[in-house]
């Protein structure tokens, strides 16, 4: 099962993480049992480039204290011609028990907005117990669906190489205590990552995007998710459920 990841060195998410270029082209599954796919599954997009370079640029204003435990809510990337913005314009309210984050920074002529949120006191006890994994959504994957296998190492490689290691990614039970509803026992994908899947899986390159993260693509222990690109909603969906609702503009 361990052939290529989303964030190793030879994948176009690793590059598209350093902002360099790589091959194009999504391949369908075969049907064969749970695999990766080759490294060309993932497009290597300037529109992720300049979100990734967005969130570093976040990060460091908002500082790792503070970043630690935001959860991303979405983003969107759309052309501006203007030049570098000197820090992102930060935008702060709260509601509901949530405290929102709202990101804005101009990345190669892009303007980049990302939307995070931070659970504002102690996270809510849920009504129904949160078992010890995701409870699947009883959906299975689609036969002959474009398909990405993610493992706890994908999440932990994205981490290292990205430099962002928020701990809702890395430390089992830091989701669940950030207010999310997964397993003690679970990290969550970033965001990022399951952008560049669905970009991958989707394939042909957008001008702009705009990501709406619907759910935490939960991962615990040595369980693989398989992920899988749905044309006609435009949804990156697992067994879990959407995690994600990608909308495109110019391809």
């Amino acid at each position: 099962m361990g052939a290529t990841s989303p964030a190793d060195a030879q994948s176009a998410g690793f590059l598209i993480a350093r902002g360099a270029t790589g091959p194009r082209g999504p391949q369908p599954s075969d049907g064969e049992p749970p695999r990766r796919l080759a490294s060309s599954v993932l497009t290597a997009s300037s529109v992720l480039t300049a979100a990734v370079r967005a969130v570093d640029a976040v990060r460091e204003a908002v500082g790792p204290r503070a970043w630690d435990g935001l959860v991303h809510r979405g983003c969107s990337v759309g052309a501006r011609g203007a030049s570098p913005a000197a820090a992102p314009l930060l935008l702060r309210a709260e509601r509901g028990g949530w405290e929102l984050l709202r990101a804005q920074v101009v990345v190669h002529g892009q303007l980049v907005t990302h939307e995070l949120a931070r659970l504002v006191g102690e996270a809510p006890v849920p009504a129904v117990p949160v078992p010890a994994a995701p409870a699947p959504s009883g959906q299975e994957v689609p036969e002959g669906a474009r398909t990405w296998f993610l493992g706890a190492q994908d999440v932990a490689d994205w981490a290292a190489l990205s430099g962002d290691r928020n701990v809702v990614h890395r430390v089992p039970g830091a989701a669940r205590a950030a207010g999310l509803a997964v397993g003690e026992g679970a990290v969550v994908a970033h965001g990022m990552c399951l952008a560049a899947v669905a970009l991958g899986l989707r394939g042909a390159e957008p001008r702009g995007v705009r990501l709406r993260f619907l759910a935490p693509c939960a991962v615990t222990g040595d369980a693989v998710v398989p992920l899988w690109w749905e044309e006609t909603t435009g949804l990156l969906r697992s067994p879990q459920g959407p995690h994600l609702r990608l909308l495109a503009r110019g391809a």
